[in-house]
C-alpha cells in the first residue's frame, strides 16, 4: 500500500469515527456530553483536515504521465470545433452547448 492509499485509508475511517460522534451528539440530550462531543468532533475535523491536505500535497507533487496521441487527438479536434464554431456563430447559447460537449469528450 502506498502512502496515498494510506492516507486515503486514514481519512475515511476518521470520517466513520465523526459520522458516529455527530449522530450521538444529535441523539444526547445531556449539555456536558454535547460539549464533549462537540469538542472531539471539532478535533476530529482538524485532523482529518490535515490528513486531507497531506493528502493534496502528495498528488501535487506526483509525476504526472504525459497525455497520449489519442488524447491530444481529442483536445485538437475539441479545440478546432471550438475554433470553427466561434468564427461562425456568437450565439452564447449555443456557445455553452459546444463547450459542454467537448468537455465531455475530453473526460
Amino acid at each position: 500500500m502506498n502512502e496515498a492509499e494510506m492516507l486515503r485509508q486514514r481519512i475515511d475511517a476518521l470520517e466513520i469515527v465523526r459520522q458516529e460522534l455527530r449522530s450521538r451528539f444529535l441523539s444526547t440530550s445531556d449539555p456536558d456530553e454535547a460539549d464533549d462531543l462537540r469538542r472531539r468532533i471539532n478535533i476530529l475535523s482538524e485532523d482529518i483536515d490535515v490528513l486531507r491536505m497531506r493528502l493534496d500535497r502528495l498528488r501535487a507533487t506526483s509525476v504526472i504521465p504525459p497525455i497520449t496521441a489519442e488524447e491530444a487527438a481529442r483536445v485538437r479536434e475539441g479545440l478546432n470545433q471550438l475554433d470553427r464554431f466561434a468564427r461562425e456563430d456568437h450565439n452564447t447559447q449555443a456557445a455553452i452547448g459546444l463547450l459542454q460537449q467537448i468537455a465531455a469528450m475530453l473526460s
